[in-house]
């Protein structure tokens, strides 16, 4: 079992082996199984902003997956694996090393109900998905991102540094700023230059982090003339909208920024972080480079999400779908098109999704797995009142279960909780009839409901409890 700590391990090791009569017959369970990545995996192109971080990394997504409540491991394979047939879902990640005759062979729990997720190029095969009959969906080559914002010129007054220039406005990233020299006095602008006249309803700034921008206004050069469009006096918010009194074409914008303050002192630099036109949507009139827009048309998925949109920072590849149905979209970056983003094709009676985008884009945040995972696979089996360090391992056999709850950071404190409240899936995992504390072989409160059990069992450093299931 990969992505645990060794002390985790190290317990759970310790007490299957003083204790080899409760395990007999029992094997580990699996909700997602993770595919491992090539090191051969090919590459997304030259030129990507080296913040993509698009190198898969198995061991950070396990991590996410298990403190999101998950029952998470990683394979070699999805043939011939121990408990392949228990997983809900399989994990294809975008460069995974795993032969394609090899994952088909793999996919017989899919077809039995479970799940098959896979990112980008995952069973990419020269110019064709190897499993495109699986997804239901072809390779249509990848999604070009030459948007608008590399055909933008931008200026300013001044520039401090080189680190500090003005494409930094709309670069899409909270880590990047403009900030003008500190020599000459206020105002300070920095201004866009289109390539053809565009039409602008607002504007929305951002100010670089622990320095405020006060009082500022928004402009477009209207035949020889600067016009303001919006202006702002004594602001007190980091995020600042700027709606225009009604949309005005022009090819040159500007902000202008007249009273910035650090630590509520007046300065005579100006920061910004981004500088974002509107169109009469809402909508970026630049979109930043590699910024995906998605739309979630899975109503659970939404919810889960809370939100209909999804925004990622990512490159991308053309999904074709065949029989697969789309749950999501984003814009193609030069025509505005609805592009698949996610797609679902049925499997025997699972089935497989096709994300466009890698695994890595998503990032490494429990919560936003959880998120994604939940309206498409379910909830987690087993649900538990520990934090973050406390990690659940599950045995399952005939007629019985055996649940681990391992506090991976015990300290000596009354700080640490003793006992975990407990929450397990019986329709994943079976009714409960009854829960015994191990070794001691104690019977221990079950509360049922409505598809779950719950109870209390001990937790620091560990705990074990006994599941009868009915047959």
């Amino acid at each position: 079992m990969a992505g645990e700590s060794m002390s985790a391990n190290e317990m759970v090791s310790q007490w299957d082996a003083a204790n080899a009569r409760w395990i007999q017959g029992t094997r580990y369970l699996s909700e997602l199984l993770i595919g491992p990545a090539s090191a051969e995996a090919p590459s997304w192109g030259d030129g990507l902003p080296a913040d993509l971080n698009l190198a898969p990394d198995p061991p950070a997504l396990l991590g996410a997956l298990r403190l999101g409540g998950y029952l998470a491991y990683d394979r070699t394979g999805l043939s011939g694996v121990s408990g392949a047939e228990d997983s809900r879902a399989s994990l294809l990640l975008d460069a995974c090393g795993v032969p394609p005759s090899e994952v088909r062979d793999g996919l017989g729990y899919v077809r039995q109900g479970g799940a098959l997720l896979a990112f980008g190029r995952a069973s990419l095969a020269g110019d064709e998905y190897a499993l495109a009959e699986v997804f239901g969906a072809q390779y249509g080559g990848l999604v070009q991102f030459d948007t608008e914002a590399s055909r933008v010129t931008l200026t300013a007054d001044t520039t401090y540094a080189p680190q500090f220039s003005p494409p930094n406005v709309i670069d899409g990233r909270a880590d990047t700023f403009w900030a003008s020299i500190e020599a000459g006095p206020m105002p300070h602008w920095v201004q866009l230059d289109f390539a053809q006249p565009r039409t602008a309803a607002g504007a929305q700034v951002s100010c670089r982090p622990g320095f405020l921008l006060k009082d500022l206004e928004v402009q477009a050069k209207v035949g020889e003339e600067w016009q303001t469009l919006a202006s702002v006096a004594d602001n007190t918010g980091w995020d600042i909208d700027c709606p225009f009194e009604g949309p005005v074409e022009a090819q040159s914008f500007r902000l202008l920024i007249t009273r910035e303050e650090l630590n509520g002192e007046n300065r005579v630099i100006a920061d910004v972080g981004e500088f974002t036109l509107l169109d009469d949507r809402g909508s970026r009139l630049i979109p930043p480079p590699y910024l995906i827009e998605g739309r979630l048309l899975d109503e659970a998925w939404a919810r889960a999400n809370r939100s209909d949109r999804l925004l990622l920072r990512s490159p991308a590849v053309r999904l074709k779908p065949t029989t697969a149905k789309v749950l999501a979209t984003f814009p193609d970056p030069l025509t505005g098109e609805p592009l698949p983003l996610c797609t679902i094709n049925k499997v025997g009676e699972g089935r497989a999704y096709l994300f466009a985008i890698p695994e890595a884009a998503f990032g490494y945040a429990p919560e936003t797995w959880e998120a994604l995972l939940r309206p498409l696979i379910g909830l987690p089996m087993v649900r538990h009142s520990g934090d973050e360090n406390v990690l659940a391992f599950l045995r399952r056999g005939k007629g019985r279960a055996i649940l681990h709850l391992v506090d991976a950071a015990p300290v000596e404190s009354d700080e640490r909780a003793r006992e975990a409240f407990v929450r397990v899936d019986t329709q994943a995992l079976g009714k409960v009839k009854a829960a015994r504390l191990l070794p001691e072989d104690r019977p221990i409160e079950t509360r049922p409901g409505q598809g779950f059990a719950q109870f209390t069992m001990p937790v620091n450093p560990m705990g074990t409890v006994l599941l009868e299931l009915a047959k």
